[in-house]
């Protein structure tokens, strides 16, 4: 199985979210296996197979530019 890179963006109005999450809404969880990304405090905002290409996706994502499979 190849890593894969998992965007998470946290909501930050859900009282389940952790404090952690509430300060920088921004995730990204580095995986290798299939996992169900499944919570009612967050939202997957894409995969990647790099770190550098998610990171970028968060700049983008809180500028409103991000265009998802792009």
């Amino acid at each position: 199985m190849a890593r894969m890179y998992v965007l998470l963006k946290y909501d930050v109005s859900n009282p389940l979210t952790p404090d952690l999450y509430k300060r920088a809404p921004y995730s990204i969880v580095e995986t290798w296996d299939d996992h169900k990304w499944d919570a009612p405090y967050y939202e997957v905002v894409d995969y990647f197979t790099s770190l550098k290409k998610a990171r970028r996706c968060i700049k983008q994502h809180k500028a409103g530019t991000w265009v998802e499979g792009r």
